[in-house]
């Protein structure tokens, strides 16, 4: 899969913040992906079996629970108003956003960003970055826990996909908080 600029907007207003990204589905799963900041010349890699790259440095996720200082993302705009979990967040962490929903998930592998939830992902915009996160350790599933992967018909069609990632205490965290409390898929 291939999303030739993620982070339109940003691209398109000259600001930093956009990526090229190249993702290897293998019967519906993660297997290598490719994420390019042209900004930074940030190159993030990932194969299974093989680790995860930020050009020549390996990547772990940092397994941090959520605190005062966590960074979170979340996609905006949210149509039918801010969720409660949302609201939660804003009182408690950090929020970052920074244009491109494949940049986001690498920089979950990096350790800069705790936890992503995104409510209206395409496929294309995960499919590269996801084998970067898996690989250093991160978490990534649908925004009620259960597996984004395998790719369904309807998100290879261009179906919108619910997701949260994060570290693996942050994400299981988020889960145990907000999963049964409030809804998280939209």
């Amino acid at each position: 899969m291939l999303d030739p600029i993620d982070g339109t907007n940003n691209f398109g207003r000259g600001l930093p913040g956009f990526s090229i990204s190249i993702g290897v589905l293998r019967n519906g799963q993660p297997y290598a992906g490719v994420v390019y900041d042209p900004v930074s010349r940030w190159l993030f890699t990932g194969c299974v079996g093989r680790g995860a790259w930020l050009n020549d440095r390996s990547l772990r996720a940092r397994p941090a629970p959520l605190t005062r200082s966590s960074l979170v993302s979340v996609r905006t705009p949210l149509e039918d108003g801010t969720p409660p979990f949302v609201d939660e967040w804003l009182r408690r962490y950090r929020l970052r956003r920074f244009g491109s929903t494949a940049l986001h998930l690498c920089y979950v592998a990096l350790g800069a960003l705790d936890l992503v939830h995104d409510h209206r992902a395409s496929l294309w915009d995960v499919a590269g970055a996801a084998p970067v996160l898996l690989e250093a350790g991160g978490v990534l599933t649908t925004a009620d826990g259960a597996p984004l992967f395998p790719a369904t018909a309807a998100h290879l069609g261009g179906a919108p996909i619910a997701f949260l990632a994060g570290n693996p205490g942050s994400h299981a965290q988020a889960l145990t908080e907000f999963v049964g409390a409030v809804p998280l898929a939209r």
